[in-house]
Order: structure tokens, then C-alpha cells, then sequence
């Protein structure tokens, strides 16, 4: 199995170097109100972890699961809204980098989520 790890490494303000390992895919909530971010198994047919991210922060997807499963997104529970109806994989992003992703809510209004991939076009990895 190839699964893909960033290295970060950062000299903190006490001049001690930070190395950390974590997803190269991270999943940065822009909006002005919680989202969660869910582990989708298509072959199972049921989510595998749910992060929230709180507005303003971002989180990496996990590192096993991110190039082998699909990620769903939807505001925070408590608002009402359901999964979104279309899941993202990260090799779909690299063909269409911007998406417009939509959850139903509980009234009947939809949610919509723009998504946005950056990354390095040169970089071999991405192609």
C-alpha cells in the first residue's frame, strides 16, 4: 500500500526544531461556522470518522484513509443539514480543482460549500 506523508519541519520560538508527519491533503473551513469532515467507505456504505473543524482552522485528512476512501463535508450537526451528496477524492481534485458541493437541509434548504484545491501543477505527485 503507498500512502503519501508530508514533513513539516519548523524551528520554533525556543529555537527547537519541530519535525511533524501528517496528510498532505488538508482541509482549511473558511466559512464563518463549524464544518464536519467525514471518512466515507463506498464499499462499506458508512462514515469511518467525522473531524470538525472549527471556523478559520484547518485539519489534515487522515493519512490512511485519505488517498484509499472518499471525504464527505456538511455544516455542524446541530444545524440541520445532511452529508454532502457528493463525496471528493482527492485524485478528483487534481482533474477539477473547483467544485460546488451541496447538503440538503432538514426545511428543504440547501447548504452549498465551494471547494478549492491548491497545489503544485509541476510537482510529479499530481500528475
Amino acid at each position: 500500500v503507498l500512502h503519501r506523508l508530508l514533513v513539516e519541519v519548523s524551528l520554533g520560538q525556543d529555537n527547537v526544531k519541530y519535525v511533524t508527519l501528517r496528510s498532505p491533503l488538508v482541509v482549511e473551513n473558511d466559512t464563518q461556522i463549524p464544518v464536519e469532515l467525514g471518512v466515507y467507505d463506498a464499499e462499506e456504505g458508512h462514515l469511518l470518522k467525522i473531524e470538525k473543524i472549527s471556523p478559520g482552522e484547518s485539519r489534515p485528512a487522515p493519512v490512511g484513509a485519505v488517498f484509499l476512501k472518499s471525504l464527505l463535508i456538511r455544516p455542524d450537526s446541530g444545524f440541520g443539514y445532511a452529508w454532502s451528496s457528493e463525496t471528493l477524492w482527492w485524485r478528483d481534485l487534481l482533474k477539477r480543482p473547483t467544485r460546488t458541493m451541496v447538503c440538503k437541509g432538514e426545511n428543504g434548504d440547501p447548504f452549498y460549500f465551494q471547494v478549492n484545491a491548491t497545489f503544485d501543477k509541476a510537482n510529479p505527485l499530481t500528475r
